[in-house]
């Protein structure tokens, strides 16, 4: 039983520490270092926006609307529609939303850079508010949130201070934080890193004395490149609640002073102190009454102080405890007018991507070479390789292990896959569920874009479900299977009976239509629902990427050909002329243990990649330009062939077509008139499910190299756009033969570690080519397009073709 006032000032006090503090922190957010930055009044004079505060006052809209039935669906549709900006995970749930593709996918499909942000954790309080002493509720509210933009790790997080500030509620005064933090940290899953994270963090401020030696241990164990990575920024919360004693200033000023996501710690530990402390005590020592906050969003409250804000969140607390969906009570509480929330719908259509057929290669090579993936060329790999692992040991599999599986399991989706392409299916469980105490008699339709059949369809039993379901399969759709597509039409009808209450899912497998070139990222499939009720359900699927590969290129170092290597009793002579002993072993065994990756030599023209490229022994030593290969030696290498790989197949969410040329040794022209033997290279399609991937997606070949990947891409109309280019190594970019852009350092993979402005696309065909070098172990990249350089949306209306 909670005092109503004593919340009604606690909730004052969690959103004027969310304000306050979070303002204090906002100038320096991605400050990565240590800071000595002394307080002072001006640091909050004037409140500044945040997106700390701005979507949980969206969401704050949707529980005023639904009450607890709201869906993650509702928040994902608020922010979209309310939001303006996209910074890094908000573009990517953004770009998914727009595709249909919808929580928990929107969360980490294509999102493997900002899948462990801060993006959500930062979004705990409005749940913590709206569950006061009420640990269990709050953590479930938190995770329909978290899973919009993050998954796994970072959802704990949110959970996690979720549960802290429910319990804080309970909690007498400041002095009380320890004790709430390892209380809370207890229900969240022991073997998360999260927890761990925490009872580090509270081992290590027992040990040292000053934060600042608590950061360095952070760091060292979490440290991540990314400034809004959430481990390093909750232990730097949790670090600074530990060492501020219980002052909220301080403590802002301690997270403050730890750098990175700055206005996230100070307003996550403000919040959590305020709740503490509470509004009257906050308005004695400080003065602040009367605070406004600011909003980059668009949102309809009576006004704009955070004491309004805070009142209205704490009646729509009270009203819900009133509910049988909320364990939360009052007492002393004031009567409240009735809210009216939109009448919970009568039917719920929930979409899934099983994990059964998560990126699993469906119905054979279209042209036979590779067949399936468990079979053909790859032998039976996937069986072999993971012996009846389950999905939950796969999605453990840490990073050294990329690359070593084939496509069907290289990259595990924790809850399916919800892309498809020329040689992979998606399954799409679409589940119907009655809300009513009635039973309920349906009949649905679906109208697929023209690049999209319907293969498969059955029906299988889901928790309650009405006894009359179509579990035989008698009232199946009216199309054959595969076969014509009926573009924009309902295809066929099925009819479906529901008690009260109950579930009937139907289990369908969608595949590109054969007579169509073209295949488009987004593609929303509509579920057109008759019968006792009416409506209809928009859903999506993700359309892989196409890209001709053209690697690997490599050469020898020094460079060498048959004629330097004729009528001598050795290569030493190429070797350069060493100063030491210990120089010349480095030559010699660099020659045999390394590779020439060519970094800045044009092997291509962009235009030449999209025709016929030079197959078979020409003769002699190509003419032209420095490095450009032109062909073969005739007899080079004893008439080796690029047959394929050995050792580790390539994968990773790539599907591979089975036209893959090869073409024996070829000779670029080098420096001083040499002819520089550049070993076989293959051209290969591929299809890329995401935005970004590894050249050793596409290879199995292991060095310094250089690949070439060009595109058809479709564009709607004539378009300027943006670039953002992820790399670890060396790139050319070009679009339509013209260069867009060049990098050759060689940082740490992003998403955004390259921008490129105003590229105009024309309405059809656009070639798009990427010169990429790899210098190490592997090299990762990613391509996105976007209305803008930065926080911009993402676009998703492209479409590719194979050549």
């Amino acid at each position: 039983m909670i005092n109503y006032s004593e919340y009604l000032d606690r909730v004052k006090g969690c959103f004027l520490g969310k304000t306050v503090i979070g303002t204090l922190g906002a100038p320096y957010e991605g400050v990565k270092m240590p800071m000595e930055l002394k307080f002072d009044p001006a640091m909050i004079d004037t409140m500044l926006p945040n997106d700390d505060l701005d979507l949980q006052v969206l969401w704050l809209e949707v529980v005023e609307r639904k009450g607890l039935d709201f869906t993650s669906l509702d928040l994902l549709k608020a922010f979209c529609e309310n939001c303006d900006y996209s910074p890094g995970e908000y573009a990517v749930m953004r770009k998914n939303y727009e595709k249909g593709i919808y929580p928990p996918y929107s969360g980490c499909f294509c999102n493997d850079f900002y899948i462990g942000g801060m993006g959500c954790p930062i979004r705990s309080e409005i749940w913590a508010s709206l569950s006061p002493g009420n640990p269990i509720q709050a953590m479930r509210l938190a995770g329909m949130d978290g899973i919009l933009d993050h998954a796994g790790e970072s959802v704990i997080a949110e959970q996690f201070l979720a549960a802290l500030e429910s319990l804080a509620f309970n909690g007498r005064n400041p002095g009380d934080v320890r004790e709430l933090i390892s209380f809370a940290a207890e229900f969240i899953p022991g073997e998360s890193k999260v927890y761990e994270l925490v009872k580090f963090v509270l081992k290590a401020a027992e040990l040292y004395g000053d934060i600042k030696e608590v950061l360095t241990e952070i760091l060292d164990r979490y440290g991540h490149l990314d400034c809004t990575n959430m481990l390093q920024n909750i232990g730097i919360t949790v670090a600074a609640l530990l060492y501020g004693e219980g002052d909220i200033i301080k403590t802002g000023m301690l997270a403050l002073n730890c750098g990175f996501d700055t206005d996230c710690t100070c307003a996550t530990a403000g919040a959590i102190l305020g709740i503490l402390t509470g509004a009257k005590k906050l308005r004695e020592l400080y003065g602040w009454d009367g605070v406004k906050y600011v909003l980059g969003v668009r949102a309809d409250r009576r006004s704009d102080l955070v004491e309004d804000l805070a009142e209205d969140i704490a009646a729509l607390t009270l009203e819900l405890s009133r509910s049988d969906r909320s364990n939360v009570e009052f007492e002393q509480a004031p009567p409240v007018a009735l809210r009216f929330f939109e009448e919970e719908k009568p039917l719920s259509v929930i979409v899934e991507y099983p994990e059964e057929l998560a990126g699993a290669v469906s119905g054979g090579s279209k042209d036979g070479a590779f067949g399936r993936f468990t079979g053909g060329a790859f032998g039976g790999f996937i069986g072999g390789a993971f012996g009846g692992s389950s999905g939950a040991d796969a999605s453990r599999r840490s990073g050294a292990d990329k690359g070593k599986y084939s496509d069907a399991d290289a990259r595990y989706y924790p809850w399916g896959n919800p892309a498809f392409g020329r040689y992979n299916d998606v399954a799409v469980d679409l589940i119907f569920r009655n809300n009513t105490e009635d039973e309920m008699r349906i009949i649905y339709g679906l109208k697929l874009p023209e690049n999209v059949e319907l293969k498969e369809r059955k029906t299988e039993a889901r928790g309650r479900r009405s006894s009359g379901a179509n579990r035989s399969g008698t009232n199946a759709f009216a199309v054959k299977f595969p076969g014509e597509n009926n573009a924009g039409e309902e295809q066929g009808l099925v009819s479906i009976k529901l008690g009260p209450g109950e579930e009937h899912v139907e289990k369908l497998v969608f595949g590109m239509a054969d007579a169509v070139g073209i295949l488009w990222e987004k593609n929303i499939i509509s579920c057109v629902i008759k019968g006792d009720v009416e409506d209809v359900f928009d859903f999506g699927i993700s359309g892989n990427k196409i890209w001709r590969v053209t690697g690997p290129i490599w050469a020898t170092k020094p460079a060498t050909n048959e004629e330097l290597l004729s009528g001598v009793e050795n290569y030493w002579h190429l070797l350069p002329q060493a100063s030491s002993e210990a120089e010349s072993v480095d030559n010699v065994r660099r020659f045999h243990l390394n590779f020439e990756a060519g970094s800045y030599t044009d092997h291509f023209d962009p235009d030449e990649l999209f025709g016929e490229l030079p197959e078979g022994p020409c003769g002699g030593i190509s003419e032209g330009r420095s490095g450009r290969l032109r062909g073969g030696i005739s007899g080079g290498f004893s008439g080796e062939q690029s047959v394929g790989y050995s050792g580790e197949n390539p994968g990773d969410g790539v599907s591979f077509s089975a036209a893959s040329a090869a073409i024996p040794g070829s000779v670029a022209q080098g420096r001083g008139g040499r002819g520089i033997i550049a070993r076989p290279y293959k051209i290969k399609t591929v299809e890329v499910r995401e935005d970004s991937f590894e050249l050793s997606d596409f290879s199995g070949f292991k060095g310094p190299c250089v690949f070439y990947l060009s595109q058809k891409l479709y564009a709607p109309s004539d378009m300027t756009v943006f670039a953002q280019v992820g790399y670890s190594s060396p790139f050319k970019f070009f679009v339509n033969g013209e260069l867009v852009g060049e990098r050759y350092d060689t940082p740490t993979w992003d998403a955004e570690n390259a921008h490129f402005d105003n590229i105009r696309l024309k309405e059809g065909e656009n070639r798009i080519v990427l010169r990429l070098a790899r210098f190490n172990a592997d090299a990762k990249y990613s391509l996105v397009f976007s209305k803008g350089l930065t926080c911009s949306t993402h676009y998703c209306c492209f479409g590719t073709r194979a050549f």
